[in-house]
């Protein structure tokens, strides 16, 4: 057992150290998020319950929504930080002017971006008659011009 004693004035050490793993354990959930796309909305939830509102960022570049969390403690016996930084691409058809952020209490982030609609090569084209009636694509009345065979 003597072995064992030369190594007892680094237990407390060691200790310390293996608190710190956890920690780190604990924290690493947080890097995980949601991202959601639908025809609606594009959406991104973060676990950002270890920051404050103060220590995060959101930024937008382009089209490129980029969330940033720092964390820093020093005291008398260390020093610890930690941080994140995710990056998303948004799709093209988001409206960047009405981008909303919130952090519930359970320090849950969300980023709510709205869609404009579908950007696609398909578009309705209206069908002009020569009855005078009007013509519906759809359930909805288009707002065509009839004209008559006469001039």
């Amino acid at each position: 057992m003597g072995l064992f004693r030369e190594f007892e004035p680094l237990m407390p050490y060691w200790a310390q150290r293996m608190n710190m793993l956890n920690n780190f354990n604990n924290i690493v959930p947080q890097q995980l998020n949601e991202v959601e796309d639908n025809d609606n909305k594009f959406a991104v939830k973060l676990d950002v319950a270890a920051f404050k509102p103060e220590e995060l960022k959101v930024n937008l570049e382009g089209n490129i929504l980029t969330i940033e969390g720092h964390h820093e403690v020093k005291t008398e016996h260390g020093y610890s930080k930690r941080s994140f930084t995710r990056q998303f691409t948004l799709p093209k058809n988001v409206d960047l002017a009405h981008i909303h952020t919130a952090i519930n209490k359970d320090g849950q982030m969300t980023i709510d971006v709205p869609k404009t609609g579908t950007h696609s090569n398909i578009r309705a084209i209206p069908i002009h008659t020569t009855q005078g009636h009007a013509v519906t694509q759809g359930n909805k009345p288009t707002n065509t011009t009839t004209t008559t065979g006469k001039h």
